[in-house]
């Protein structure tokens, strides 16, 4: 292994349009549900993962877990591990439930999902920027992470505003009357459309936008606050039921972790810098 590869590899957060990617080494990861489909990879080797509700164990190097789904217990048994998230403000996701199908969390062989390790694999191994990274994913998808959604326009703009800032919605109530929808109705139409619960999505908008932060405990509670959530107990209750895991235990194995955000850097590319 080259100098600059070796310095290049050790955990990593990439956050794009509608998507997410995390590579690094975790501990077991308990039975949760995430309200994003996502790719869950043994980057090196194949990892244990067991169903404890039908006592269903598998040895496998990806799973396919839909969106709200059970995802297994895994285990990696100390090798890196790669996850690769898509949430409903991408056209990926539609595109990901209409080809897939399954309702279930399902090792998956496909040809598709070889290419999404090797795409975690190159951001482990060789640290891409976040907009190289995400041209490989719109490739590896066939559909531009900037296409419009396939949903009813109101539930696609209150998808926009979820994701640019989750913590200024504090209601479905709220959101529902922004739209010039009764909250009801709003609910309703957001679940038919997306195949999530309003509150959910909030949820996941959440941790998204605190996410990169996620890196020492002195920042946690502001942290909390600052995204949205009631204090710092509500996002660590919230973190292990979308996640299977601790903050504190991330917060241990992260402490070097390497955030590439795109729009920090779409950011710094309008100001010339």
């Amino acid at each position: 292994m080259s100098r600059q590869r070796q310095a290049a590899v050790g955990d990593a957060l990439y956050i794009g349009h509608g998507w997410v990617a995390y590579v690094g080494k975790v501990p077991v990861i308990d039975i949760h549900r995430h309200p994003a489909i996502a790719y869950c990879v043994g980057l090196e080797t194949a990892f244990r993962a067991y169903d404890v509700e039908e006592s269903i164990e598998t040895e496998a190097r990806t799973f396919y877990v839909p969106a709200d789904a059970r995802s297994p217990r895994m285990d990696a048994r100390g090798r890196p591990m790669g996850f690769f998230f898509v949430s409903a403000d991408s056209p990926i996701y539609y595109r990901l439930k209409q080809q897939m199908g399954s309702e279930k969390a399902i090792a998956d062989n496909s040809a598709l999902s070889h290419a999404v390790v090797e795409f975690l694999r190159q951001l482990y191994w060789e640290r891409p920027w976040c907009t190289l990274a995400e041209r490989r994913v719109e490739a590896m998808f066939g559909v531009g992470v900037r296409e419009a959604l396939p949903v009813d326009p109101r539930v696609a703009r209150a998808l926009a505003i979820l994701s640019r800032r989750p913590e200024v919605v504090d209601s479905a109530a709220r959101l529902a009357e922004h739209l010039g929808l009764s909250e009801t109705r709003f609910v309703h139409l957001f679940s038919e459309e997306t195949g999530l619960p309003f509150r959910r999505f909030r949820l996941w908008a959440r941790l998204l936008r605190g996410g990169p932060h996620l890196r020492s405990i002195s920042s946690l509670t502001h942290l909390a606050v600052g995204v949205g959530f009631a204090d710092l107990a509500h996002l660590s209750r919230s973190f292990r039921t979308l996640f299977g895991l601790r903050t504190t235990a991330v917060i241990r194995l992260n402490s070097g972790l390497t955030v590439r955000l795109l729009k920090e850097q779409e950011d710094r590319k309008r100001r010339g810098r």
